[in-house]
């Protein structure tokens, strides 16, 4: 969204009363308590427009005042009054002379309609509470509206771009054609409002709606709609207003069944939280990440015996969320015809001979397994092994082979399992690890400025991705609204001073979800940060983040872990290097982008470079393909219609000397490229664990990918020379 010039004028509005509060010191018979008086005023501060006559106060009613004081230990006393009776002085009891307070200060408006209140105004100030009278004023501010949604229907077949303002000028949203749906209707979002009233207007290709002369109420902690219906002429027909509420408080009930708990509740909203603990009113955690759509569910993961307490809060579409339900509490019974736990029914798994690409036997190959509650994987050492029923990982490994993974494998009978493991190199096929070693190329022969003119070959392509595997598609809970980490193909060269890489990102959002096609900015525009990792040094490096991402857990548990690591913002306004001594980060960081006497050049283009882009319409067809090599699974994008604009181009220049001027034609290097705020969604060369966390996030509809911790084992890719 964009904010434009905002200006902002107060208003003190009287409404200030007295809070009497008598305040007795404590102390001893030669030290007798002290009283004094603190006389609290409340004033309310709020935005207008001189333009305008009325004011938000005109449409908010003040209901309830609750006035907290907190000592410095964190005691303390809390009053409430109706605003609308007659007020009566508030007295606070037993304080502390010479002691600092916190004076808090909330208003509240009560809409019996939806039986909610919305917290309007509050307020803060400290004070020192001396032996004569106290004299303090607050000053309570106005809350943010939550929400303006302005919802338009009936737009004009030929619809092609439209913008709304806030007037005078302080707010504005610009949509198109593409944010409209098959009903001709749009919906547009405006979010950290200020609480005020604010005229609208909106033009339609460059016609302003001249019917639409309203002044609109946005009042705090509330969501705000305008649904405006279009006549036939393009003008406003129908204009209604609502100021959403929260859903209902859902009534959640529960019990034990079969070694299960069954929970149910009433319907009151579009989709759920469900919160567990193992004490009352305290420790909460979700039991899934992302919103139940049912109104029941069933715990599984619960031991007979073990008491269990559950609470539920309730989400609108715009994830407006209810106060928390009832709390209950249930403890699991015995089945009525138990398995005896000391017994519990196993199943054995074969592991056929490890083949490559073409069928053929490889020896060598490292098989291992984990159960999904478990963190570590456990070699296999045998053709076969007994395991409990649950569901399982697998993976095999081999040095100069891609990876082959196998996860999320429901046992419940005797299955069989034959990895498949794809050599490095060779292939200009996704995915692909070094089909190349990079080029050496004469010293300035390549230019730093984002394009790519003609410098970057296939000669120099040391990993393929492919498109569409990143996270937005994985299960059943796609995002595409989200600007797609997409990472495809990565390029390598160097000369007698300098490494250089290339990499390319994708948005084929277009050519599978034609609605969400452009929605997000464009990797380029991001502050996101992504990384690089290179090992110049086998064996040694770091496992760990240089920024202690990926929640503080292992980063790099494969045969490959950077000696250094940089981080840059994907706007290129920051960057740092840090290396790994005795495999640790250390504090001390170069900065990539603002020290020039380092001769690092990184530059980014909005251009695709490349002649082929194969890929897949789902993220679940990519783990197909991991396990069968089954090519029929893939496609050629670039025969699709895509948004090619959209794509992002890196260039960087390293220079070696920043690295420990490793030998490349003897010893070479390795290469990875991550990006993800809090961990990595998508890799080159690609690693499964980017993909092993279908869902939602508990807060928003992103991939749950983003926060989860990753173990990446896929080996870097090479420059220069195999290890």
């Amino acid at each position: 969204m964009k904010k434009i010039n905002i200006k902002q004028r107060t208003l003190l509005l009287l409404l200030s009363f007295i809070l009497l509060a008598s305040i007795v010191g404590c102390g001893s018979d030669d030290n007798p308590a002290q009283e004094a008086e603190l006389n609290v005023s409340v004033s309310l501060e709020e935005t207008y427009d001189s333009q305008i006559e009325a004011t938000i106060n005109d449409k908010i009613s003040k209901d309830r005042l609750v006035v907290e004081v907190i000592s410095e230990e964190g005691d303390s006393k809390t009053r409430e009054v109706n605003l609308n009776d007659e007020l009566e002085s508030l007295q606070f009891d037993a304080l502390e002379v010479g002691t600092d307070y916190t004076i808090e200060v909330e208003i509240f408006e009560e809409d019996e309609e939806s039986n909610s209140e919305f917290l309007i105004y509050q307020g803060e100030k400290e004070v020192v509470l001396e032996e004569n009278d106290n004299l303090v004023k607050v000053k309570a501010m106005l809350t943010e509206a939550e929400k303006l949604i302005v919802s338009l229907s009936n737009l004009a077949d030929n619809f092609e771009s439209g913008e709304i303002t806030l007037e005078p000028d302080r707010y504005q949203e610009d949509f198109s054609a593409d944010d409209v749906n098959e009903e001709n209707e749009a919906g547009i979002k405006f979010e950290q409002l200020a609480a005020d009233y604010y005229p609208i207007n909106i033009e339609l290709d460059g016609e302003k709606l001249d019917d639409l002369n309203e002044i609109y109420a946005l009042p705090g902690d509330r969501v705000t709609r305008v649904e405006i219906e279009l006549d036939d002429d393009g003008e406003s027909a129908e204009i209604e207003i609502d100021w959403q509420v929260a859903p209902d408080v859902p009534e959640l009930e529960g019990d034990s069944e079969d070694g299960n708990i069954v929970l149910e509740w009433d319907d009151t909203a579009k989709g759920y939280l469900l919160y567990r603990s193992v004490s009352s009113n305290d420790d909460y955690q979700l039991v899934q990440n992302n919103l139940i759509y049912d109104e029941s569910y069933v715990d599984q993961d619960v031991i007979v015996g073990e008491t269990y307490y559950y609470k539920l809060r309730a989400y609108d579409e715009d994830l407006l969320a209810s106060e928390t339900s009832n709390e209950v509490s249930i403890t699991i019974e015995e089945p009525d015809d138990p398995e005896d736990p000391d017994d519990p029914e196993e199943y054995t798994v074969t592991i056929n001979d490890a083949v490559d690409g073409d069928g053929e036997p490889l020896s060598g190959v490292k098989v291992e397994y984990r159960s999904n509650d478990e963190n570590e994987f456990i070699k296999i050492d045998s053709s076969s092994l007994s395991l409990e029923e649950g569901s399982y990982d697998f993976r095999a490994s081999k040095e100069d082979y891609n990876t082959w993974n196998k996860n999320n494998i429901e046992l419940d009978s005797d299955t069989e399992i034959e990895p498949v493991l794809t050599e490095l190199g060779g292939s200009y096929m996704p995915y692909s690890t070094n089909p190349t070693l990079g080029q050496k190329v004469d010293n300035g022969a390549i230019e730093i400025n984002g394009e790519n003119n003609g410098e970057w070959t296939d000669e120099m392509l040391i990993a393929i991705d492919m498109a569409n595997d990143d996270p937005r598609s994985l299960g059943d809970n796609w995002t595409m609204h989200e600007t797609p980490a997409d990472l495809s193909h990565l390029w390598a060269a160097w000369d007698d001073e300098n490494l250089y890489l290339a990499w390319q990102y994708v948005d084929v959002t277009k050519a599978l979800d034609p609605d969400n096609a452009g929605s997000g900015d464009q990797i380029i525009d991001q502050p996101t940060i992504q990384w690089l990792a290179i090992d110049t040094v086998t064996g040694e490096g770091s496992r760990y983040d240089m920024w202690e991402k990926n929640d503080e857990e292992p980063y790099w548990n494969g045969t490959d872990k950077p000696n250094y690591q940089i981080y840059i913002a994907s706007n290129l306004w920051q960057g740092f290097m840090s290396e790994a001594i005795d495999g640790e980060f250390v504090d001390e960081e170069d900065d990539l982008i603002n020290d020039e006497d380092l001769e690092v050049e990184i530059e980014v283009g909005s251009e695709l470079v490349v002649d082929e882009l194969w890929g897949v319409e789902d993220a679940d067809d990519a783990l197909e393909y991991l396990e069968s090599n089954d090519q029929d699974l893939l496609l050629d994008f670039l025969e699709k219609d895509i948004d090619e604009d959209r794509a992002t181009f890196y260039e960087m220049k390293l220079p070696l000397e920043l690295i420990g001027n490793p030998d490349l034609e003897n010893d070479g290097l390795g290469v990875m490229i991550g990006f993800g705020e809090f961990a990595a969604v998508d890799t080159i060369p690609h690693d499964i664990e980017t993909l092993s966390y279908p869902g939602v996030t508990d807060i928003c509809n992103s991939p749950l990918s983003w926060g989860e911790p990753k173990e990446l084992t896929a080996p870097f890719a090479r420059v220069g020379s195999h290890k």
